[in-house]
C-alpha cells in the first residue's frame, strides 16, 4: 500500500513540477457555472464536491456516453448490468438487473428524474453541461440520491440562426455516427432547436461455433456479435413572452436495439468439478465449446436460445441472436416567472419507455437459460420552486416535488433446460419454464428548501431541509412454475428447489403496500479565506425509499427496507497565481444503514434486493487544473476510497476454493462485516494535457491526452480474489483541427489505445461452481470526428 501511496503521490508531483516550468503567458482558466443548488453559481461557490465538464469539451473528447465520462472522474464509475448500466460513486451504486430497484445515484436530465437507465437512451446528445454531484445529496436533488447525481443540461435554441453536421466512424469496430442541428429565432420573441442523431456501436466480442447442448443445431459462430443502435430526435423551444416570462419546451423520442452478448467467462478455480461429481468444469466447457476462450481475449459466451418445441413436450435449441429493444419517449415544459421576490420556476416531465428483451442468459457455453421480457414504465413529475434574487442577508430555495410512477412487466419467460447441462446425467423431468408478472406504482410528495445566512461578506450557513411522503404500492405480482416432462413429480420438485423457486399468486402475498416519510436535513458552512480560496465543512442526509424485489422466486422475500445515508464532507476550493491552477481537495465519510444491495444468487440465476447491515464509505478526492501558457493547459485528479461493510448478515458465500471460514453451509450465507463494497478501488486517478497551435490565420490543431488508473477491486458482492478486476491503466490521445473562420473541424480520437481489457460487473457461474463471468468493457476505439456550421 505504501508503494502504491508514493507512486500515486510522485505522479501528482511530476505533474505539478511540470506545470510550473512551461511557458510565460498568463491565461485565465474559465470558471465553469454550475446549477446543483437550483441556482447559477461558479463551481467554486458551491459546498459540494462537483466534477462539471462542459458539452464542448465531451464533443472535444469524443465522449458520447456515460462510460466516457467517468473514466476521468476519480471515485465515480460505470457498472454494466445484462439490462442496464447505472452509476456508481464513492463505492455505492445499484447495481444488478432488478426491474423494481431504483438508482441510488439520481439522474436529473433538463430536470427530468431518470429513475431507471431505460428512460435515456440518448442523454449525452448535443448538451450544455454535465455535473457530477459526490456524495449524498438529500434536500435539493432529492429522490433517492443516497450516492451522489448527475445533473445533465442541454443546449437550448439560439438566438440566432446555426445548423451544425456531424458525422464520426470508428475504424476498430466499425461504428457510425451521424447528427444534425438546427437552431435559432422564428420570431421576436419565439426560438426552437431541432437535433436528429443516429448512432451505430460495432461489437468487439466474438462467439464461436459448436454444437448445440441437445445435439440437433449446428451453432453458427458470430465475429464482433454486441452490436447496438440508437436514432434520437429532439425538439426543444423556447418562448420569452415578456421579460419576466418565459417558457421552455422539450420532446425526445429514442430507439434503441442492442444484439448479441457481452458477457462470458472470465477464468474458473483450479481443479474446480461440477458439483457432485468428479468431473472438472473446464473439461466440460472445452469440450462443449471447441477453442474455449475467456472474454478478457475477446470471446464471448456462446449460450444459444432456448425454446419450446412444437408439441409444447420439452425444448429445442435455436440459433437465435440476444437482442433487446427499447423505445422511449420524453416530455419537459419548464415555466420561469421573474418576480421581485425571486425567480418563480415550474417544471413538469412526462416520460415513458416500452422495452423488449430475449436473450440467452447463461455466461458459459450450454444452452440451458433463456427469458423473454416485456417492461412498460410511464413517470409522470411537477417541481414547482422559487429561488430568491441572491445577493441579501438571507437567501432562499423553497419548492414543491410530485411523482407518479407506473412499471408494468406483464411477462417474464424463462426457460431452464437443465437436462441439457449434465451431459445426458440430468433427466428431462428437470426442465422447466416460469412465469413472472409485475407490477408496481408509486406516489410521492416532497417539500423541501434551503436558506443561506449571509453572515459576513467572508462567511456563508446553508441550511436545508426536505420532507418526503410515499406512497407504493405492489398491484400485481405472481410466479409460476410448469414442467414438460411431469412423470416424477418428486423430481420436479427437486428441480425447482434447486433453484429456491416456490410459485406464489398474487392473492397469497401479504406485503403489497409501503408508505414512509421521513426528514432529511443539510448543514454547511462556508468561509472565503481569501478572494480565491474557500473552505467548508457540510452534512447531508438523504434516504432512498424501499421496494419491492420484482424477480424474487419466493413470497418470502418480496420487499425491501429503505435506506438512509449520512454524509461529512471538509473541502476546499481555491485559485492560485492570477487564476492560471484551480485546486479543489474534498476529505468525505458517509455512513449508510439498511443499505441496499443488489446481489446475484447463483443458485437462482437472478438479482435480488437485501438490506446490508450497515456501510462506510470514506476519503478524499483532489483534481487540478492549470493553465500553462495561453496553448498549454494541465489537469489531473486523485482519489482514495475506503468502502467497507461494516455488517451484512446474509451475505452470499463464494464458491469452491474461495469459500470463507465463516460461511454457514446450510444457507450459503454470511456476515460480510469488514468486506470491501464492489466496484469501489481504493486509489485511482487520471491525468491530461490540452496543447493548441495556432496556425497564423489558417486555423488551429489541437491534441489532447488522457490517462487513467483504477486499483483492483471486486466486480460482485463477495471479495472473491476470481472475482476481481485487476488494477489497470487505460490512456486516450486525440488531435484535431478547427478552422479559422469556426466554420469546421476535423479530429482523429483514439480512446483505451493500449486496448486494455476489463469488466466492471460479474459473478459466479450458475450450476457451475468455481466459473466466473463478466460483461466486458469498451476496447480501444479509433473514431474520426467531422462537423461542419452552417
Amino acid at each position: 500500500m505504501l508503494n502504491s501511496v508514493a507512486s500515486k503521490t510522485a505522479l501528482l508531483g511530476a505533474l505539478g513540477l511540470m506545470t510550473s516550468t512551461v511557458g510565460f503567458a498568463q491565461p485565465v482558466l474559465e470558471e465553469i457555472i454550475v446549477t446543483a443548488q437550483k441556482r447559477a453559481e461558479g463551481l467554486t461557490d458551491v459546498p459540494i464536491s462537483i466534477a462539471a465538464v462542459t458539452g464542448d469539451s465531451l464533443e472535444d473528447q469524443g465522449i458520447f456516453d456515460m462510460s466516457g465520462l467517468v473514466d476521468s472522474i476519480p471515485s465515480v464509475s460505470l457498472q454494466t448490468s445484462p439490462n442496464f448500466s447505472v452509476v456508481n460513486v464513492r463505492g455505492v451504486t445499484t447495481g444488478g438487473a432488478n426491474l423494481g430497484f431504483e438508482q441510488s445515484v439520481g439522474m436529473y436530465i433538463d430536470g427530468l428524474y431518470v429513475s431507471r437507465g431505460k428512460q435515456a437512451n440518448s442523454p449525452f446528445l448535443d448538451l450544455e453541461r454535465v455535473e457530477v454531484l459526490r456524495g449524498p445529496q438529500g434536500v435539493l436533488q432529492g429522490k433517492n440520491s443516497v450516492a451522489g447525481a448527475v445533473v445533465i443540461s442541454t443546449r437550448r435554441p439560439t438566438d440566432k440562426f446555426e445548423a451544425v453536421i456531424r458525422g464520426n466512424y470508428e475504424f476498430e469496430n466499425d461504428g457510425l455516427g451521424v447528427e444534425a442541428v438546427v437552431s435559432g429565432p422564428i420570431t421576436d420573441s419565439f426560438k426552437a432547436r431541432l437535433v436528429a442523431s443516429t448512432n451505430k456501436v460495432g461489437g468487439w466480442l466474438d462467439t464461436l461455433p459448436r454444437q448445440s447442448s441437445d445435439g440437433s443445431t449446428a451453432l453458427k459462430g458470430r465475429k464482433d456479435q454486441n452490436e447496438s443502435e440508437i436514432d434520437t430526435i429532439r425538439l426543444s423551444a423556447v418562448w420569452d413572452v415578456n421579460d419576466d416570462f418565459s417558457v421552455f419546451a422539450k420532446y425526445e423520442h429514442a430507439e434503441k436495439k442492442v444484439t448479441g452478448t457481452s458477457f462470458g467467462t472470465t477464468g474458473i478455480q483450479p481443479g474446480a468439478t461440477i458439483a457432485g461429481t468428479p468431473f472438472l468444469i473446464i473439461d466440460d466447457f472445452t469440450t462443449r465449446q471447441p477453442g474455449f476462450d475467456t472474454i478478457d481475449n475477446g470471446v464471448a459466451a456462446s449460450a444459444r436460445h432456448v425454446e419450446v418445441n412444437a408439441d409444447g413436450t420439452g425444448v429445442v435449441v435455436t440459433d437465435k441472436e440476444d437482442e433487446r429493444t427499447v423505445d422511449s419517449d420524453a416530455l419537459t415544459l419548464q415555466l420561469d416567472w421573474d418576480l421581485p421576490m425571486g425567480m418563480v420556476t415550474s417544471i413538469s416531465t412526462y416520460s415513458e419507455f416500452e422495452s423488449h428483451s430475449n436473450y440467452s442468459f447463461s455466461p458459459a457455453p450450454f444452452d440451458i437459460f433463456t427469458q423473454y421480457e416485456e417492461e412498460n414504465f410511464e413517470q409522470f413529475t411537477q417541481e414547482l420552486r422559487l429561488v430568491s434574487p441572491g445577493g441579501e442577508t438571507f437567501d432562499y430555495v423553497v419548492g414543491f416535488y410530485f411523482v407518479d410512477q407506473e412499471i408494468a412487466v406483464p411477462d417474464v419467460n424463462q426457460i431452464y433446460a437443465l437436462s441439457l447441462s449434465g451431459g445426458g446425467f440430468v433427466p428431462t423431468t428437470f426442465d422447466l419454464q416460469t412465469n413472472r408478472e409485475f407490477q408496481q406504482s408509486v406516489e410521492a410528495y416532497a417539500a423541501f428548501g434551503q436558506v443561506t445566512w449571509n453572515v459576513s461578506d467572508v462567511f456563508r450557513v446553508n441550511a436545508g431541509l426536505r420532507y418526503s411522503y410515499e406512497n407504493k404500492s405492489l398491484d400485481d405480482h405472481s410466479f409460476q412454475v410448469g414442467f414438460f416432462d411431469t412423470s416424477n413429480p418428486g423430481e420436479n420438485a427437486f428441480a425447482a428447489g434447486l433453484f429456491g423457486m416456490s410459485p406464489f399468486t398474487y392473492d397469497e402475498l401479504e406485503d403489497t403496500k409501503i408508505h414512509e416519510e421521513g426528514v432529511d436535513p443539510s448543514l454547511s458552512m462556508q468561509w472565503d479565506m481569501t478572494p480565491d480560496t474557500a473552505v467548508y465543512l457540510s452534512y447531508t442526509k438523504a434516504t432512498k425509499a424501499g421496494g419491492f424485489n420484482a424477480v424474487t422466486t419466493t413470497a418470502n422475500n418480496i420487499s425491501f427496507d429503505s435506506e438512509e445515508a449520512e454524509g461529512y464532507e471538509l473541502g476546499l476550493k481555491t485559485y492560485f497565481f492570477d487564476h492560471r491552477m484551480q485546486l479543489n481537495v474534498a476529505l468525505f465519510t458517509t455512513e449508510y444503514t439498511d443499505q441496499q444491495v443488489s446481489v446475484l444468487d447463483s443458485a437462482t440465476n437472478s438479482f435480488v434486493v437485501n438490506n446490508a447491515g450497515a456501510a462506510t464509505s470514506e476519503g478524499l478526492e483532489a483534481d487540478v487544473r492549470f493553465a500553462a501558457t495561453s496553448n498549454l493547459e494541465l489537469g489531473g485528479a486523485l482519489s482514495f476510497v475506503d468502502a467497507i461493510y461494516d455488517g451484512f448478515v446474509g451475505a452470499p458465500c463464494s464458491p469452491g476454493l474461495s469459500l470463507e471460514a465463516d460461511c454457514d453451509i446450510a444457507t450459503n450465507s454470511r456476515n460480510a462485516k469488514g468486506d470491501k463494497l464492489p466496484n469501489a478501488p481504493e486509489w485511482s486517478g487520471s491525468a491530461y494535457f490540452i496543447y493548441s497551435y495556432p496556425l497564423d490565420g489558417m486555423g488551429t490543431i489541437r491534441v489532447r491526452g488522457d490517462v487513467f488508473y483504477s486499483d483492483e477491486f471486486f466486480v460482485a458482492v463477495q471479495n472473491d480474489d476470481y472475482a476481481a478486476q485487476d488494477s489497470f491503466t487505460k490512456a486516450d490521445l486525440s488531435i484535431g483541427y478547427e478552422s479559422a473562420d469556426d466554420n469546421w473541424s476535423v479530429n482523429l480520437v483514439g480512446r483505451n489505445i493500449t486496448d486494455k481489457r476489463t469488466t466492471s460487473f460479474g459473478g459466479g457461474t450458475a450450476l457451475r461452481d468455481g466459473a466466473y463471468w463478466g460483461i466486458a468493457d469498451a476496447p480501444r476505439t479509433i473514431t474520426l470526428n467531422a462537423d461542419y456550421r452552417f
